[in-house]
């Protein structure tokens, strides 16, 4: 299933690649913390007054970023570690572009697998993508909010 979402930051496109690179190697937890926000998400709009938050691990990997004069892409996927058939792995770009003299887009684009085949589809459907979307969220609004912060010296 496809899910997109971006954030601009008024910060100008070279600065705001000069500040991801130090947060790069912090994406891996980000992506953990997503992925618990949307777990939390699902407990709190589930079947059941008392559902527990089920919280995974997830491993983040990162390719090859390409550089061109207004963008930035680095290709990027994430699983949950442990029983991968049980959870969505997901395939994305994340790309930084450069809107204007002093604004930047932050943009997470991409496709996950749904698990458990057309029972798991019938999950996505009803909740699972709204969980999917809202982590991807989260995730872009951290890249947004760290790039804003001004760092310090």
């Amino acid at each position: 299933m496809f899910v997109s979402y971006f954030s601009q930051v008024p910060v100008p496109f070279d600065v705001a690649v000069e500040r991801l690179e130090p947060v790069l190697g912090e994406l891996g937890g980000w992506a953990h913390e997503a992925y618990r926000n949307g777990e939390e998400l699902r407990a709190r709009i589930g079947v059941g007054k008392a559902a527990p938050v089920i919280a995974k691990t997830v491993v983040l990997e990162m390719a090859t970023p390409e550089r061109g004069p207004d963008s930035l892409i680095i290709p990027v996927s994430w699983r949950a570690t442990g029983a991968p058939m049980l959870f969505p792995m997901m395939r994305a770009d994340l790309h930084l572009t450069r809107v204007s003299k002093d604004t930047t887009q932050i943009r997470l684009s991409g496709s996950y697998t749904v698990p458990l085949g057309s029972i798991g589809q019938i999950f996505d459907d009803a909740l699972l993508h709204r969980i999917a979307e809202g982590t991807i969220e989260n995730f872009v609004n951290r890249i947004a909010e760290a790039l804003t912060t001004t760092p310090r010296e």
